[in-house]
């Protein structure tokens, strides 16, 4: 009967932690499948979810990579919110590494005094597809480094970059379409 009790207290405990709330800080793209034509442009915002109610992110580092060859970079800015939550403790926007081929926007560091938690923007980053772009799809990717919780520890953020479809001209697709009754 003991056995029993102890086995029963011990089930509902792992049952407990099991359904407990998982937290965690992510950082997504919005939009995350934005389709555009050649010649075309678009704004990425970089949206934050910072759920880690007891201890809130400190700082990181994010860097973003393209394909230089399919889109070119415009302006990146902070969003002025963001700015006002970290307080101007530190906030450096990325360094442009593309070369040509690969882009790169490396170092966009952030950190606070005090943990930030919430939701929000971190900022947007512009980009126009090239005139002469083939269409298809290229990816926006993130990585994350040197991230630290509230309390100096060390952690992962959840990344999800974004998914750029390009796609033809409409009006190409109507003089095409024209073009071909005509013969």
């Amino acid at each position: 009967m003991k056995k029993k009790l102890i086995l029963m207290l011990a089930f509902g405990f792992v049952f407990c932690l099991s359904i407990s709330a998982v937290h965690a800080a992510s950082v997504t793209m919005d939009p995350a499948n934005p389709s555009i034509a050649p010649g075309g442009s678009f704004t990425i915002n970089l949206l934050y979810d910072f759920d880690l109610p007891t201890t809130g992110v400190l700082g990181g580092i994010i860097d973003i990579g393209f394909n230089d060859e399919v889109l070119n970079l415009g302006t990146v800015a902070w969003d002025t919110n963001f700015l006002t939550e970290i307080d101007g403790a530190l906030s450096q926007l990325p360094t442009d590494n593309s070369d040509g081929t690969t882009g790169a926007l490396d170092g966009w560091e952030f950190a606070n005094f005090s943990p930030i938690t919430g939701t929000g923007t971190i900022g947007t980053v512009n980009f126009q597809v090239d005139p002469f772009a083939i269409l298809g799809e290229t990816d926006i990717t993130i990585a994350a480094n040197s991230w630290a919780d509230g309390v100096g520890g060390s952690i992962t953020p959840d990344l999800t970059g974004a998914t750029v479809s390009v796609v033809p001209i409409p009006g190409s697709i109507l003089l095409l379409g024209s073009g071909l009754v005509g013969l």
